[in-house]
């Protein structure tokens, strides 16, 4: 195994050796182990752990084991102590002159402090699993400093869970990677039923965890007859067919267990006495294997339940969960504890039953209450007033921590982080700070869950997820730290672990840098992120030259880790470097490829025009930026690139552009007046066109001293040069880049902005720099992000003036806030013919396609790469307007689009009762005779008669064969 040559923190040396014992001297070896011969497997696997790495450390011969001291030699005694300062799993440490005791109540405690014994002073780390993460400073002479210690841990319950790898597979790196840092292995009953894997799994202190997502497997007995456990489900089906009651009505219908989707019939005395039983038989036959085992006790994963009137009567009118679960896991429980009142339950707080409860609590005889929010987000600390899916979980907690005080409950706080692996979250400052939250609000446990790196995976398992742990690293080894020891130093350990896996040339070379600034990129991107979550990974990377200098850290850190000794520091950089490129590069390419639609978020505070961009609105705001280059029918992204922000609020419109440039001081600015020939300048502009100007916009150019033209251009007619927008203007001029910050108000516009309204935006740039031998008023460069004529407003991208940022109260997932989506056809996606759903098409994305003779095409508008237009000869093209939920339907609505062809178009308004959904009418809202294959835009007003209803938008070719494309259906004000 290849050893670390760097010193460790002084903490580790031993001050003075006069007060000291030897347990090697000058790499001999001057210590034996003394076992008592009934020691238990834990404790002979600690003796064994300690001689085989004191000897690795040291470089001497391993130490005997023995039921006996060996004269001449110093004895380390490993056995059970009752000293009343350890808790369960503690451990002590009583080192004298003449012997030396490492002690625990439980054996368990014996073996971490065993490791404590190897990390404290022979300067042993494991960072990851394997001996890829195995780090020591060869010692010849280990010295152990005398005196007694007591170590507790912070957390009484710290373990990992695992997901996506085989159950049964030999996890041994990871068992051992989880014991050496203090974390308690609990293995599934099926993994027990392994039978290869008992005597490991022993050694380590592992403890059985039966149930799960169980429910099923408590109606039919799964598992319990282990050689026939693969007829569970012909089981399951027999007593489906005999005691369809048993099994959970829903619409009207008694349906089949199949899979996770919903629960039994919570109410059934039957189905409560059968799962009872069962469940004490888990007990008998799995948990006792162990000397904790436990049952944990979880519904089928998935939120659907019987909607029997038995059932609906203990919900107590509440649309939650809460009452009947806890109801029915309160009956389970009651009978088990009556036969056992020693058995050892873990329950749940999940999905729709997570709030705590106020009617129903949870027996108080359940070993512990786990709280499941798998959805909490890790952009944001847990306690962070701003974050809005953080604000409902902390209530949550607090609510737990109240009733956990009044009934004695323990609490232990669960959450998938395997997704944050998957997409490389750098996620370990607040994955401490949440952990320091926890331990000050009644929480007593710590269960994450990943990949485990040395798991056997199915073949359709791809790379990303095996290498969740070397992506999620930092977070795991510094969680193990605090899980013991809650008032450990960040910083140090965080400094040290990072230098010792990267090497100190490299760490200090650029790997330092780029950790740093990934965490501050991630954190700073607006929404929120963790398991579940649906804001884009691809949007981390919108601040303009944030990605080129990450690479640039990670390439510059490659170079310094090769001239590192420890040849693993630059598999390290290497694999960091990969993980980087099929994870975040990956997903910015999928982003910038996907998004054709600008939302833009109402302002919430003042913004000065000073060309900082420094306010939260604008740290807010969604960054769109690919700019491509304007020659025609060319789409090679600019070499320079330039970033948006847009912002509004009723009377005011906000740009703050972003244009990276490697000579800043070589700036074409030579322009001064009002209204000026700017253009001749290096320069951004901005185009704006509303609803009612149809091709109709507004032109405002801006050099980089802030001086602007600005015009109104109708085609056809000659330009209103007249036209004064009253923009306010900011500009600054760094080292990389120039910013254009800008204020624009509505009022000379003729429209105010307005929640659910849609413009159309174009940004423009010409890079001109001044001694360059370049054609006269020639740009170097010119680029936009309309992907398109600079002035065809049909290329124009839509901003969709979306309201604030929202998150799901149940999903946690991002709201995408747009009422009305993908007007412009531009983003695509596969779909079927919903009367005909054998038929499959590429369809324009949120839109839905009716009728078995439809007859749609999409194409390209000419001279505009990705910009798709319709074509329908029959058939109704519709997209439902906002939220499928109970929210009063707007009045008044516009609707704007643009057409030609011939034949009759006709714009119908299709109205819905609330859940379930059941069609009222269909409104015809305006009809259109078309006769030519120029482009023309349309408006028309529709006003809705009802507000409690939910309604659709849809186009339907009444005869001849019709296109048509910026379709929008908004609410008026």
């Amino acid at each position: 195994m290849p050893k670390t040559s760097f010193l460790f923190s002084l903490l580790f040396a031993v001050s003075s050796l006069n007060a000291a014992v030897m347990l090697t001297n000058n790499g001999q070896i001057a210590c034996s182990i003394v076992l008592s011969e009934s020691a238990g497997p834990v404790e002979q696997h600690a003796a064994s752990e300690l001689a085989k790495f004191l000897a690795k450390i040291s470089g001497c011969p391993s130490p005997d084991i023995s039921s006996c001291e060996i004269e001449g030699k110093y004895p380390v005694r490993l056995q059970l102590v009752n000293d009343p300062e350890l808790s369960q799993e503690g451990f002590l440490l009583d080192v004298r002159s003449d012997s030396m005791i490492i002690g625990g109540r439980q054996a368990i405690g014996i073996l971490y402090g065993v490791y404590e014994v190897l990390k404290k002073y022979g300067g042993i780390r494991w960072l990851v699993p394997g001996e890829d993460g195995e780090y020591f400073f060869p010692k010849p002479t280990i010295a152990v400093l005398q005196g007694k210690s007591v170590s507790n841990p912070s957390f009484e319950y710290r373990s990992i869970n695992w997901g996506s790898a085989n159950i049964n597979s030999p996890k041994w790196d990871s068992f051992d990677w989880m014991v050496r840092n203090n974390l308690r292995i609990f293995e599934l009953h099926q993994t027990y039923l392994a039978k290869h894997l008992h005597k490991g799994l022993r050694e380590r202190g592992a403890e059985i965890q039966a149930g799960g997502h169980c429910f099923s497997d408590l109606l039919g007995g799964n598992y319990l007859d282990y050689e026939k456990w693969s007829d569970f489900k012909a089981n399951l089906e027999e007593l489906y067919q005999t005691h369809p009651d048993y099994f959970p009505l829903i619409n009207g219908k008694r349906v089949f267990l199949d899979g996770h989707k919903y629960q039994p019939c919570t109410s059934n005395p039957e189905v409560i006495r059968i799962m009872s039983e069962n469940l004490l038989r888990y007990l008998h036959k799995f948990c006792s294997q162990s000397p904790a085992g436990r049952y944990r006790l979880v519904n089928n994963d998935g939120t659907g339940w019987c909607q029997c009137e038995n059932c609906q009567k203990i919900d107590r009118g509440s649309p939650l969960m809460v009452n009947r679960y806890w109801t029915f896991i309160n009956e389970l429980g009651n009978y088990v504890f009556s036969k056992e009142p020693a058995a050892i339950i873990n329950t749940i707080a999940y999905q729709n039953f997570e709030a705590a409860p106020t009617e129903i609590f949870p027996d108080q005889r359940f070993a512990t209450v786990e709280l499941s929010f798998n959805r909490i987000c890790y952009r944001h600390a847990i306690d962070d007033p701003e974050c809005l899916t953080n604000k409902k979980y902390r209530k949550q907690y607090l609510d737990w921590e109240k009733l956990a005080e009044k009934q004695g409950y323990q609490l232990i706080a669960y959450a998938q982080i395997d997704a944050c692996g998957a997409v490389f979250m750098p996620i370990e400052d607040l994955y401490i700070a949440d952990l320091k939250y926890y331990h000050k609000h009644a929480i007593r446990g710590l269960r994450p869950q990943l990949p485990p790196v040395d798991g056997v995976y199915q073949k359709h398992i791809n790379q990303q997820v095996k290498e969740c742990w070397y992506a999620m690293w930092q977070t795991l080894y510094l969680y193990t730290l605090f899980a013991w020891d809650i008032d450990q130093d960040y910083e140090r350990n965080y400094e040290e672990i990072n230098m010792l896996y990267y090497g100190k040339k490299a760490w200090e070379g650029g790997m330092r840098d780029f950790r740093k600034l990934l965490s501050k990129t991630f954190q700073e991107t607006p929404g929120c992120f963790g398991h579940g979550h649906s804001s884009p990974l691809g949007r981390c990377l919108d601040k303009p030259g944030v990605q080129e200098e990450l690479v640039r850290l990670l390439n510059s850190a490659g170079k310094a880790a090769a001239a590192e000794p420890d040849k693993r520091a630059l598999v390290h950089v290497q694999r960091e470097r990969s993980i980087f490129a099929r994870t975040w590069e990956k997903f910015r390419r999928d982003y910038l490829k996907n998004y054709r639609e600008v939302r833009s978020y109402r302002k919430t505070a003042p913004i000065q025009i000073d060309g900082q961009l420094a306010e939260a609105d604008w740290k807010n705001a969604d960054i769109i930026s690919n700019f491509k280059l304007t020659k025609i029918g060319e789409s090679r992204p600019a070499e320079q690139q330039t970033s948006v922000r847009v912002v509004y609020e009723p009377d005011n419109i906000y740009f703050g552009i972003e244009a990276m440039e490697p000579f800043p001081d070589k700036l074409l600015t030579a322009i001064n007046q009002l209204d000026g020939p700017v253009w001749e300048d290096n320069t951004l502009e901005i185009f704006l066109t509303h609803p009612d100007l149809g091709n109709a916009y507004y032109q405002l150019i801006f050099n980089a001293k802030g001086v602007l033209f600005d015009q109104f251009v109708k085609p056809g007619a000659s330009s209103s040069k007249a036209f004064s927008s009253g923009a306010e203007v900011g500009t600054a001029i760094l080292n990389d880049r120039w910013i254009l910050e800008v204020r624009i108000p509505t009022d000379p516009l003729g429209e105010k902005c307005f929640d659910g309204q849609i413009w159309k935006v174009n940004v423009l740039r010409a890079r001109k720099l001044k001694n360059i031998a370049i054609e006269s008023g020639t740009p170097i460069e010119s680029s936009t992000w309309s992907i398109g004529a600079p002035h065809d407003t049909g290329a124009f991208l839509p901003v969709h003036f979306a309201g604030k940022r929202a998150v799901h109260d149940v999903s946690r997932q991002e709201i995408d806030t747009r009422m009305w989506k993908n007007g412009s056809f531009s983003e695509l996606e596969h779909g079927s013919i919903s009367s005909a759903n054998e038929k499959e098409l590429m369809l324009p994305k949120n839109w839905s396609l009716s009728g078995k003779k439809s007859s749609l095409e999409l194409l390209l508008q000419e001279n505009c790469l990705n910009n798709y237009f319709v074509k329908l000869k029959s058939g109704i093209l519709l997209q439902h307007y906002g939220p499928w939920e109970r929210k009063p339907s707007p009045e008044n609505f516009s609707i704007h689009f643009r057409a030609k062809g011939k034949g009759e178009l006709e714009f119908l308004v299709f109205v819905y009762t609330y859940a379930p959904h059941h069609h009222l009418r269909s409104d015809s809202a305006a009809k259109v005779l078309l006769d030519s294959d120029e482009w023309k835009y349309y408006k028309f007003e529709y006003r809705q008669p009802d507000r409690e209803v939910n309604i659709s938008g849809a186009l339907r070719c009444n005869s001849g064969e019709i296109c048509f494309d910026d379709v929008f259906f908004t609410a008026a004000p």
